[in-house]
């Protein structure tokens, strides 16, 4: 009878071993799948405290460096000189670093279709002028429609440009020809010029010694005018002439 008893209860036990598998809670664990992925969860966030490195995915949102205020300003001013001068004006309110980075572009380029009426563009290049702080010019451009009243303040332009050495200067007017002033026709510095609708008439000799490129655009200009400007320009490597009379 001891055996029998014995016997039973091993059996018994035996019967406990093979359906503890099948128990709930074991059960429980492995049929639901959200516990594994809590557990993954977990653990990428126990590795994102050990790495800070690590960006969390919903970490703070960090603001990226202005790299290009950190720029020396000759690189600055090269990359304001390829806008129109209305533009390079306008990167005066982004901080501190650019308020005033505007007044010393090598290059001006004013044109008048930004504007409605004709003061208001006249009166933007003159507060040009009077803020520009650059000791030289490489290229000074002016697109403006021109008429008889606004003759002394081109002249007061050009003036500007030829006081500053400039390079390149460029007057493309319209609707009515603007005389150019005699002392333009002594500049010993500028390599290039273009007019459009401009009276080339000098009283004495054409002194464009450095000057290399000359293109002359909607205009009258007699013969013996342009024998003096080749002649008073003797390194002059291209011409171009259009609709001129």
């Amino acid at each position: 009878m001891e055996e029998e008893s014995y016997g039973s209860s091993e059996r018994g036990s035996t019967s406990s071993e093979e359906s503890a598998p099948y128990s709930t809670d074991s059960s429980s664990h492995a049929t639901n799948p959200m516990n594994s992925e809590e557990e993954e969860e977990e653990e990428e966030s126990s590795s994102s405290d050990d790495c800070p490195s690590k960006r969390r995915k919903h970490g703070p949102i960090v603001e990226e460096e202005d790299r290009i205020s950190t720029l020396p300003d000759s690189i600055l001013l090269t990359i304001l000189s390829s806008l129109c001068t209305i533009d390079a004006v306008r990167t005066g309110v982004l901080s501190k670093r650019w308020a005033y980075l505007w007044n010393f572009v090598p290059s001006l380029r004013l044109a008048d279709y930004y504007f409605r009426h004709a003061a208001d563009r006249a009166n933007f290049v003159d507060n040009v002028l009077l803020l520009h702080r650059a000791s030289k010019l490489t290229n000074f451009s002016v697109e403006v429609e021109y008429n008889p009243k606004l003759k002394p303040r081109v002249d007061l332009w050009v003036r500007f440009a030829t006081t500053a050495k400039v390079d390149q200067l460029n007057l493309l007017l319209s609707s009515c020809f603007y005389k150019l002033p005699q002392h333009l026709y002594a500049n010993e510095f500028v390599s290039e010029l273009n007019f459009r609708a401009c009276e080339i008439k000098p009283n004495g000799l054409v002194r464009w010694s450095s000057l290399k490129r000359l293109c002359l655009w909607n205009l009258a200009l007699h013969q013996d005018v342009l024998n003096e400007v080749l002649l008073g320009s003797p390194r002059l490597e291209f011409l171009e002439l259009r609709s001129c009379n």
